[in-house]
């Protein structure tokens, strides 16, 4: 069983989490953030919601007051992926963020990553959008969301 920390404020982040963020961010991610895009997540005065699993983590943006939050960032350790840990990690995420009032939830995918769409849509999300050069690469983004 996989073990889930969750994180609900920028204020409880210690040093060790965000190095964690960052360094799966740099290592896996496709397009990771920059340093100025860290700071930015976590100097805002949005609410932020992190699920950490001990090969991946999970980062929200949260408006409670509208009820929605948007998937930021979804990270498993290429290692770890088809054991069901992004499954586990989206449910979890998502399943606490509605004990919580959130009604709402919205994402974008870039066009051509099969597996996060695949994910996302037994989740339950659809697509609703598309969005040209919405990455830095250029490619296209999928907008995606799911009502609970």
């Amino acid at each position: 069983m996989t073990k889930f920390i969750v994180i609900d404020k920028a204020s409880a982040l210690t040093p060790e989490a965000l190095s964690f963020l960052k360094d799966y961010d740099q290592r896996f991610f496709p397009t990771p953030w920059d340093e100025k895009s860290w700071e930015q997540v976590f100097d805002s005065a949005s609410e932020r919601f992190i699920l950490l699993a001990d090969e991946g983590f999970a980062l929200f943006d949260i408006n409670g007051a509208d009820s929605f939050a948007h998937l930021l960032k979804i990270l498993i350790n290429p290692d770890k992926r088809g054991a069901g840990l992004g499954k586990a990690l989206l449910s979890e995420a998502i399943e606490i963020l509605k004990s919580r009032g959130i009604k709402t939830f919205f994402l974008e995918v870039e066009e051509n990553n099969d597996s996060a769409i695949g994910l996302y849509q037994r989740a339950g999300f659809k697509i609703i959008h598309k969005k040209k050069h919405f990455y830095s690469n250029g490619s296209t983004a999928l907008i995606m969301t799911l009502s609970v």
